[in-house]
Order: C-alpha cells, then sequence, then structure tokens
C-alpha cells in the first residue's frame, strides 16, 4: 500500500530536521535549505511503500513498516543517499483496557505513551513525592532549565502499576564498539551530566564532548557551531575529537526592556 507525503512543509521539516547545523557564513545554510526543498518533494512524490515489518516479534499487529530514501549531505541533495526506516500504526480510537471508552487523538498520544511505558518499566522510581520533590529543588539550584518540566513528564512512574525492572548493567571493552560519540551539556536537566561521565566510563572508546556552564537538552543540530562541528564530523567523514572536547555554551538570549520596545500608534506609552 502507498501512502504519499501529503503535506510538502511537514516533509521538509522531517526532512530538515536530519541536517546538520548550518555554519558562521551562510553559505551552507542556503544550500541546505535548498537541498531539503529538493528531498522533500522528491519524497513526497515517490511516497512511502508500507507493509509487513521485518522482524514484527514485539510490535503490534497493527504496525506496518518502510523505507524513506534521504540524502546523506542535504547540502549536496544528488550526492550518497540512505534509508530511513519508518513506521505507522492505525489510530483504534479505543481504549485498550476498557472497548467502551473513546480515546482522541489517539495516533498524537503514542508517542508519549511508548515514553512512558519505557522509562517507568525500565528501572524502580521514587514512589514518595517528598523524594521527588527535595531531589528535584536541590537539581533545580543547578539546572533551572527542564528540571520540574521533566518531572511532570516522568511522574506518572511514581504510580506506575506494573512491575520494575532492574537497569541492564551496560560496558563495553575496548575495541568491542565501533567509533561513538556523546554529546552531553553540564546543567542538562533532562539527562543529568553525572549520566553522561558514567556513559562516557562504560564505554570504552567513547569521546564525549561537552557544553560547558549549559542547560541546553538536546545538542545536535542546535545553534551551538562548535558543538555541529563535531557531529558533522562524526557522521560525513566517521572523525572524533579527542577523548574528552569541550564546547563553550552559547550565548544567552538578551531580553530587551520594556521601555525600549517601539510604541505602537495610540500607546499610551511604555510601561514602568
Amino acid at each position: 500500500m502507498r501512502a504519499a507525503l501529503l503535506y510538502s512543509a511537514a516533509g521538509s521539516s522531517l526532512l530538515s530536521a536530519l541536517t546538520a547545523a548550518p555554519d558562521t557564513d551562510g553559505a551552507r545554510t542556503a544550500a541546505e535549505l535548498r537541498g531539503t526543498a529538493v528531498a522533500a518533494a522528491r519524497a513526497k512524490a515517490a511516497g512511502i511503500d508500507f507493509g509487513p515489518c521485518p522482524d514484527a516479534r514485539d510490535l503490534p499487529g497493527s504496525m506496518q513498516c518502510g523505507t524513506l530514501t534521504v540524502p546523506l549531505d542535504y547540502a549536496q541533495p544528488d550526492g550518497r543517499q540512505i534509508e530511513l526506516a519508518v513506521g505507522r500504526a492505525r489510530a483504534t480510537h479505543k481504549d485498550p483496557h476498557n472497548s467502551k471508552r473513546k480515546v482522541r487523538r489517539q495516533g498524537a498520544l503514542v508517542s508519549r505513551a511508548v515514553y512512558v511505558a519505557v522509562e517507568c518499566n525500565d528501572a524502580p522510581w521514587p514512589t514518595d513525592w517528598e523524594v521527588w520533590d527535595r531531589d528535584n529543588t536541590r537539581l533545580a539550584r543547578v539546572a533551572p532549565f527542564e528540571t520540574w518540566d521533566n518531572v511532570w513528564t516522568n511522574l506518572p512512574c511514581a504510580y506506575w502499576a506494573g512491575p520494575r525492572q532492574r537497569p541492564l548493567d551496560v560496558g563495553t571493552g575496548p575495541g568491542e564498539l565501533p567509533p561513538t560519540l556523546i554529546l552531553a551539556a553540564e546543567r542538562d536537566a533532562a539527562t543529568p551530566y553525572d549520566g553522561a561521565l558514567e556513559l562516557h566510563r562504560r564505554l570504552a572508546g567513547s569521546v564525549l564532548v561537552t557544553e560547558r556552564d549549559a542547560g541546553a537538552h538536546g545538542l545536535a543540530g542546535g545553534p551551538n557551531a562548535c558543538v555541529n562541528g563535531h557531529v558533522e564530523a562524526y557522521l560525513l567523514e566517521g572523525r572524533l575529537p579527542g577523548r574528552r572536547t569541550d564546547c563553550a555554551a552559547r550565548p544567552e538570549p538578551q531580553p530587551k526592556p520594556l521601555s525600549a520596545a517601539p510604541e505602537k500608534p495610540g500607546a499610551a506609552g511604555p510601561l514602568r
């Protein structure tokens, strides 16, 4: 069954999310924007041939899989191409625990449901709110951005009724992994920096790139040119920096005083 990419804007957004971040002179930015538009148009025209998933042992019966061909480097849309695996499942609009209850916008909630199921089943979580409050109040002093938003995202795990699993003991010896790049911000509350240091220690031969004194979450493809340079070198050429590399934080936005805002015609003047 063929499913066309109906909205070129949505296709462009999907494809552009995979591009490398722009460089400082803007030349690559323009090339990437042009290449993204070309790739999105081609993907829309080709569509996706959905069918049975190649390994469906742990997937719902309604899941279908397909592939989407995109450029490895969007600045060169006619260059080397790669295939991305995609999947879809039909929204039933039903509660799996109550067949009489209708669920609106079920498709939009699938990713949230999967996230919560993975997080809450993956390891034991505190069940006492006082523990959550104490630990995250302490964390917010160091990493105020996203601390409490992340609490509300994961709080269902405090009341999770399913059995709790024990985390896997992850670790590799020298030479057991291909070159591995880890990105982390020093004050990221959603994925605390101590975890990045521990992962770096456990994955022998990995390289850790740290955005110092910053609290962003999800660094690749963001506005930090230093981080993006390492990501581009790794993805496009397989090159890694030294075992531990730092990038300075990008400048924080500087809000303008309200009094400096231009007045609209007829306005009473700036607020004090």
